[in-house]
């Protein structure tokens, strides 16, 4: 979870992906074990376990898939989360083969006094006018808190050129994603995008790990810089290829919107 504090914001990496409902996942320390956790060096963790608690609100309902939860950020007395919504009823004919991916969907807010009993608050984030890279669909959200605004990073893709229903096919050569970010003054919106473009795209070069999919945002403020990672996948792989993590670090500190000052990395 993200403590929502300005001075001194954490991060929590981990999200859990379930294409049909959300669990929270609750660890507990064994007695024989210990976790160590610093900035220096590796984490240590032994004895580690964990169970699986199903949440009310926002669970498993048929014909919905709520999926890819952002991390959860605590405001006051309240736990939000954002995530890809898409239900199935709602799609076009031709689109429902892509359910129950996120492609279609748009991204939605949950709030909940305890992180186990939710209310879902509605989309906060929809597709965008007909000729942007988000036309088609929102999805992969998460969300950074900034000198008291709300940043939604978000992953997105237009139609597939030459459809005339307005589908994406999904395939490796003309169907790219691209990530963006929206901005709110409260935790439940309303967001306003802050660019028309992407503030991250694919590489140009087929051959590179990110040069078809760039997804899955992660943020993390550390050194007076917002660390952005995020998963890519390759052209030279097809849409079945395995993804790779990659990095990009903000440069100035404190800007979530980047504007070109950052540099790529891949390990």
């Amino acid at each position: 979870m993200i403590e929502s504090d300005d001075e001194a914001p954490t991060v929590a990496t981990s999200r859990f992906r379930f294409p049909t409902c959300f669990w929270i996942a609750t660890a507990a320390v064994a007695t024989a074990g210990a976790v160590r956790h610093g900035w220096t060096g590796e984490p240590q963790i032994k004895g580690l376990s964990f169970r699986y608690v199903a949440v009310t609100g926002i669970g498993d309902q048929a014909g919905v898939c709520r999926r890819d939860p952002s991390d959860v950020i605590r405001v006051g007395d309240r736990y939000y989360v954002y995530y890809t919504k898409v239900v199935r009823a709602e799609l076009p004919a031709s689109w429902r083969r892509l359910y129950p991916s996120g492609y279609p969907g748009t991204v939605w807010c949950a709030m909940s006094p305890d992180g186990l009993h939710w209310r879902e608050l509605g989309r906060v984030l929809g597709a965008s006018r007909s000729d942007t890279f988000d036309s088609f669909g929102v999805f992969t959200p998460n969300i950074l808190r900034v000198r008291g605004r709300y940043w939604l990073y978000y992953t997105a893709v237009r139609p597939t050129p030459g459809r005339d229903d307005g589908g994406f096919d999904n395939n490796s050569t003309t169907d790219p994603t691209g990530i963006g970010i929206a901005v709110a003054d409260r935790p439940e919106g309303p967001f306003h995008r802050i660019k028309d473009k992407p503030i991250l795209i694919p590489a140009g070069d087929p051959q590179a790990f990110d040069s078809y999919r760039v997804d899955d945002s992660c943020l993390v403020i550390r050194g007076g810089k917002i660390w952005f990672y995020y998963k890519g996948r390759s052209r030279a792989h097809g849409p079945a290829g395995a993804p790779g993590p990659g990095l990009w670090r903000a440069r100035p500190p404190g800007l979530p919107d980047p504007g070109g000052r950052y540099e790529r990395l891949h390990w």
